[in-house]
């Protein structure tokens, strides 16, 4: 029995989903670090505001412009984050995605770049070339997709002889 050595389409997807699923996990984090700046430095030009020492009054203007900033790039993140999290429940299904949204979502991952660095661009790029190549338009049309998408195939190789001395 001769194994093929390219991947099956149900398999590039489930590898796309665990990626999406790994890189909403590590956006999060970087949304949570971005979200407690936004809130320190919002903190902090409240409280310059408030102070009646502070003789510049540009100084917490320049502070809540920084934290209204960095409140559009952490609202940007969540919108990565749940787009990953959807990504990868929607390739895990027995039934595929709409190509669509899967060239969607890979565009949304190199808009998360700040987030994901350059692991979202990569996923970004496979998610691409998994739309938009010939293998996605056959797993797209349905063609291509087997029942048990969470499991492999079983191959009776991979049996245990039962002749074999068990030396312990």
């Amino acid at each position: 029995m001769e194994r093929s050595t390219s991947m099956q389409l149900n398999q590039h997807a489930n590898l796309l989903s665990i990626f999406a699923w790994i890189m909403a996990g590590f956006q999060f984090l970087m949304v949570l670090f971005f979200g407690l700046y936004v809130l320190f430095t919002g903190g902090v030009a409240i409280g310059m505001a408030l102070d009646p020492s502070v003789k510049d009054a540009g100084a917490p203007i320049m502070m809540a412009v920084f934290a209204l900033i960095f409140s559009v790039f952490t609202l940007v993140g969540i919108e990565c984050v749940v787009m990953n999290i959807i990504f990868g429940r929607r390739l895990r299904k027995p039934t595929p995605p709409s190509q669509r949204f899967v060239i969607i979502a890979s565009i949304m991952n190199f808009v998360g770049v700040g987030f994901g660095g350059i692991f979202s661009v990569a996923i970004g790029v496979y998610g691409l070339w998994f739309a938009l190549s010939d293998a996605g338009k056959l797993y797209f049309s349905g063609q291509g997709q087997l029942p048990a998408q969470g499991y492999a195939p079983y191959d009776a190789g991979y049996a245990r002889d039962p002749n074999r001395v068990n030396w312990r």
